[in-house]
């Protein structure tokens, strides 16, 4: 099976637990035989462009970084800018199957699939969903909706995740 996965960053430019985990999952995959691709960015190839990390092709999208004041009111991310360029990789590529663990790369895969593309799409969730984050950002809170409800599938990382996804959204998610 011909498999994305996408993240705006990733292990080990960035050291956190979603960088880790997307590692983690291509690796994992790709050693069960799957054509495993990741779509992300570093901060190494700016421009874009693509390096094989074991089994796994990763392909770097240009990194782009919004303008100061929409980053630091949060109207605009680098996240939001990685969705955007990632439908049309998402779009080209042929995948079987898409897993995305940012919301707003959710978003892009979703545009991906109106545009034509056939894929299935998970949307893995890292964090806990509450409605509370998205005060300051309330167009982020509808484009979340959007993208859970979208998806084939969801997942959470615990039972409190998926319970709060069901509580506040009304989407189940498998653990």
């Amino acid at each position: 099976m011909r498999l994305a996965i996408t993240h705006a960053t990733c292990w080990p430019e960035i050291r956190r637990g979603g960088e880790r985990l997307l590692a983690d999952t291509a690796r994992f995959l790709a050693a069960r035989g799957h054509d495993v691709t990741v779509l992300s960015t570093t901060p190494a190839m700016p421009q874009g462009g693509q390096e094989r990390r074991e089994e796994v092709l990763y392909q770097f999208l240009r990194r782009r970084d919004p303008p100061a004041l929409l980053a630091r009111t949060r109207q605009v991310t680098l996240q939001h800018l990685f969705a955007w360029d990632a439908r049309v990789a998402l779009r080209q590529g042929g995948y079987d199957s898409v897993l995305c663990y940012g919301w707003q790369d959710a978003l892009g895969a979703l545009a991906a699939r109106r545009a034509g593309a056939r894929f299935r799409l998970v949307v893995g969730l890292i964090g806990i969903p509450v409605r509370a984050y998205f005060r300051r950002t309330p167009i982020d809170g509808l484009a979340f909706r959007r993208a859970v409800a979208g998806a084939d599938a969801v997942f959470a990382l615990s039972r409190f995740a998926a319970g709060r996804l069901q509580a506040e959204y009304g989407r189940p998610a498998a653990l």
